[in-house]
């Protein structure tokens, strides 16, 4: 075979801009915490959770103030981590999920406030009613 046989005629020549790019390139992702030829975006990691955490808290309010209370700080901890990674690295997270976490923030916060809330009126009722009880053995 000639050499001009193995060129490729003009048609068949891909475009410079076309051209696939080479993804060993950015060997090294650990500072965006995305694994090794990952180029895109992700979800925050915790969004489910913190959004899971805080309905489960918002039910179990009205069986157990304690365990709500819980369930609500736990929630609220984690939209925080999750919003302090996106505000760390943007580009390695999707903006919608960084939106989502925000309203899992909110969401866990005003269980965790009405829990509490409740959890001290509750008190305040059961304490009132057994300090009633002393004052009528008297």
């Amino acid at each position: 075979m000639s050499e001009d046989q193995l060129e490729p005629q003009n048609g068949d020549q891909q475009p410079e801009n076309t051209k696939i790019p080479n993804k060993s390139i950015n060997t090294n992702n650990a500072d965006s915490g995305m694994p090794n030829g990952y180029y895109g975006q992700r979800d925050l990691p915790n969004l489910i959770m913190a959004f899971v955490l805080s309905g489960v808290a918002l039910v179990s309010n009205c069986f157990c103030g304690l365990v709500s209370i819980g369930l609500a700080g736990v929630a609220f901890y984690l939209a925080n981590q999750d919003i302090k990674k996106y505000e760390n690295n943007p580009d390695a997270y999707t903006k919608s999920s960084y939106d989502n976490m925000k309203i899992a923030k909110i969401c866990a916060l005003v269980v965790l406030i009405l829990s509490a809330l409740l959890f001290i009126v509750s008190f305040v009722f059961i304490g009132g009613a057994a300090m009633l009880d002393v004052l009528n053995e008297i």
